[in-house]
């Protein structure tokens, strides 16, 4: 069983791994972003990021998910006025 500690703890993992690997494709571009170079710029070492995403392609989806979900939660706040 997992704990509300542990859970909170993974969400912020989670987190930063999102907003270093932002970061990495902002200068590198998802060519030329590798996963050595999130791991370094999150702080996190390679077994941790791998536990989170298999691939650099995964961090991109959950990263562009994530924005798409604050465009439409946006979009719904001004729509209901």
């Amino acid at each position: 069983m997992i704990s509300p500690r542990q859970l909170e703890e993974r969400e912020i993992r989670k987190d930063r791994i999102l907003t270093g690997a932002l970061k990495v494709f902002q200068q590198k571009g998802l060519e030329g972003a590798t996963m050595d170079e999130i791991a370094r710029r999150t702080g996190l070492g390679k077994a941790t990021l791998y536990y989170y995403s298999p691939s650099k392609e995964t961090v991109f989806s959950a990263i562009m998910e994530k924005g798409w979900h604050k465009v439409n939660s946006h979009r719904l706040v001004q729509i209901s006025y």
